[in-house]
């Protein structure tokens, strides 16, 4: 997984700052809520049972993230923590926070690691 991240994902980030990052951690958290939560939960519904609906939409979210099998499983279960927020909250505000947070703390983490992120331009926190 880390060669993978250094090779594959931190070269787009290296000249990112930490309010690059919280905006594409936002519109992540937005976008892909909104997709799988959303709409393919509430679509599947009609042809699962919620929970169905859940698992399925959650694998599809897993599988959408595949980076590496064991990511791919992470994220799986992630789908379904968010799935469950949404369908106890009745809205995807929960979820979109949490995917949001999530992934900003994982970006800010990898790229300070991989020696990016640059904190003294303007823009940044």
């Amino acid at each position: 997984m880390r060669r993978f991240l250094t090779k594959n994902f931190l070269p787009f980030f290296a000249n990112a700052t930490i309010s690059d990052l919280f905006l594409i951690s936002a519109l992540a958290g937005i976008g892909e809520e909104f997709f799988f939560r959303g709409f393919l939960l509430d679509f599947l519904t009609p042809y699962a049972s919620r929970e169905g609906a859940l698992l399925i939409s959650s694998l599809l979210f897993g599988l959408a993230h595949m980076a590496t099998p064991a990511y791919a499983l992470v994220a799986t279960f992630a789908g379904l923590l968010f799935g469950i927020m949404t369908l106890h909250a009745g809205n995807l505000m929960p979820a979109i926070l949490s995917h949001a947070l999530y992934d900003f703390i994982a970006l800010v983490w990898l790229v300070k690691r991989g020696g990016g992120v640059k904190t003294k331009n303007a823009g940044s926190f």
